[in-house]
């Protein structure tokens, strides 16, 4: 989904899509930058002093101990995904949004950025009848949802005698 029709080119060739923005990669990339220009933060100890091995839970953790660059870093992604999530609900009027994915664990700073700036941009009455939820899969979701098309096609396939 493009959210920024004046950015930069994303890897799957469009331009300005929401995982340039609020994916785990995108988060990582801003946070080596920000730290390669110098800027303060706990991450700076983290991964025996590499950077360029920090993860998002490394993020999560530090915006938990109150690190700015963290926490900032975390609030950004969850605006952009705020956006998406926007556009969906105006687009769809769904009655639920089931959000999976490793960032998940962030719900507190990540996902409650989200879902503010989603209530800000959806049109009130929709947003209003939405539910925004975690999956109950977990970071499974993907492979549960795969593996279910795959027994529901091999079920169509075979016939019974």
């Amino acid at each position: 989904m493009s959210i920024n029709a004046e950015a930069e080119k994303c890897p799957c060739g469009n331009i300005g899509c929401l995982e340039n923005y609020a994916s785990a990669r995108a988060m990582i990339a801003k946070v080596v930058a920000m730290l390669e220009k110098g800027a303060e933060s706990l991450l700076k100890n983290c991964c025996n002093g590499s950077i360029y091995k920090i993860t998002p839970e490394d993020i999560y953790k530090s915006a938990l101990e109150g690190d700015m660059l963290s926490r900032e870093i975390l609030k950004d992604a969850g605006r952009a995904l705020g956006v998406g999530l926007a556009n969906l609900i105006n687009i769809l009027s769904p009655e639920a949004i089931i959000l999976a994915g490793g960032l998940i664990g962030a719900w507190n700073i990540y996902v409650q950025e989200a879902i503010r700036e989603a209530s800000r941009r959806a049109f009130k009455g929709v947003f209003e009848a939405v539910k925004i939820i975690p999956s109950s899969l977990g970071d499974d979701a993907g492979v549960v949802g795969a593996a279910s098309l795959v027994f529901m096609k091999t079920a169509k396939n075979t016939t019974r005698f």
